[in-house]
């Protein structure tokens, strides 16, 4: 099983199946969960390239340049924003689906602060890698 429908399985019969609102709610989770997490992986991918290629070979931590590149601001801010936001006490982990949560809000967040043009060229960046891992 790889994750994928089969090759025969139409997508406007999907639409069908779940109807209207089911299935915005699924491209809401697709895009906003799904598309976000691969975007950020490849951000992140193309800052390790560029950092390994200079010839530095110890581990860094690049989330806050990778968050900085999409949202213009770093992970703890984003993070400081998302709890305070959410009135959210500091903790140091995180569940999967709170991390899915944040990913959304994420999401949103790169919505209000990219132009039309970046939001759409974050989310070719976003498919283009999911399809490459799938």
């Amino acid at each position: 099983f790889r994750g994928q429908l089969p090759s025969y399985f139409n997508m406007e019969d999907f639409k069908d199946l779940l109807g209207a609102e089911k299935h915005r709610g699924f491209l809401n989770y697709f895009y906003g969960v799904e598309v976000e997490s691969s975007l950020l992986q490849a951000v992140t991918a193309e800052i390790e390239k560029r950092f390994y290629a200079s010839g530095r070979r110890y581990h860094v931590d690049h989330s806050d340049e990778s968050h900085f590149r999409i949202y213009r601001t770093t992970m703890t801010e984003l993070l400081e924003s998302y709890r305070e936001e959410r009135s959210l006490t500091e903790i140091d982990s995180f569940t999967l689906t709170e991390q899915k949560e944040f990913t959304y809000w994420l999401f949103k967040v790169r919505l209000k602060v990219s132009d039309k043009a970046k939001i759409a060229s974050d989310t070719r960046k976003g498919l283009a890698f999911l399809q490459e891992r799938s």
